[in-house]
């Protein structure tokens, strides 16, 4: 009998510890209150066709002056291409496409226009920062950043966008771009 009373009281316990107090049994079914799905992603906005804006917080919106990309303080809308699995393209109305002019005696790559989207030099992939902030990676795996000391003849300091070493694998706030969609 001794052991029929440890067993009773080591089962209340149970009970107890599960929120079954009072002789009620806890409920084992799910609940049906949905849990909140997570925010979209920026890099979401990435599909093909879309209409974008990206602003780098110290510098402003990428742009495009006649031969290189830049930040200012104009944003100009860029038109999503898709390119491959993963990939885009951006594009402004002209269309310029955007892409790397590789240069491997350069410590970056700066952002040239280009007259298409065929060739790997204009693809990107979108990489999520947080903070609805993307990366953008190109197909060496650096990452697209404003930076006004990239050009050594850059005297007025214009933010020219360049490619740049990630740090440590991963993309730096100097890399995060605000993805913005401009209403239509």
């Amino acid at each position: 009998m001794p052991s029929l009373l440890a067993a009773l009281f080591l089962a209340s316990l149970t009970l107890a510890a599960a929120g079954g107090a009072c002789g009620k049994v806890p409920s084992m079914a799910p609940s049906l209150t949905p849990s909140p799905l997570p925010p979209p992603s920026p890099c979401s906005a990435f599909v093909d066709g879309a209409i974008i804006t990206l602003f780098a917080a110290d510098f402003g919106y990428w742009s495009l002056d006649n031969y290189l990309a830049l930040a200012t303080d104009v944003p100009t809308s860029l038109t999503v291409l898709s390119t491959s699995s993963g990939t885009f393209a951006l594009h402004d109305d002209v269309p310029n496409y955007f892409g790397i002019l590789i240069d491997p005696s350069a410590f970056t790559n700066l952002v040239i226009p280009y007259n298409d989207a065929s060739t790997p030099e204009t693809s990107f992939a979108c990489v999520d920062v947080g903070d609805n902030c993307v990366a953008l990676r190109d197909m060496n795996g650096n990452f697209v950043r404003p930076c006004p000391s990239c050009v050594p003849e850059n005297d007025a300091m214009t933010p020219y966008l360049a490619c740049t070493p990630p740090v440590n694998g991963q993309p730096t706030t100097a890399h995060a771009w605000t993805v913005n969609v401009p209403a239509p």
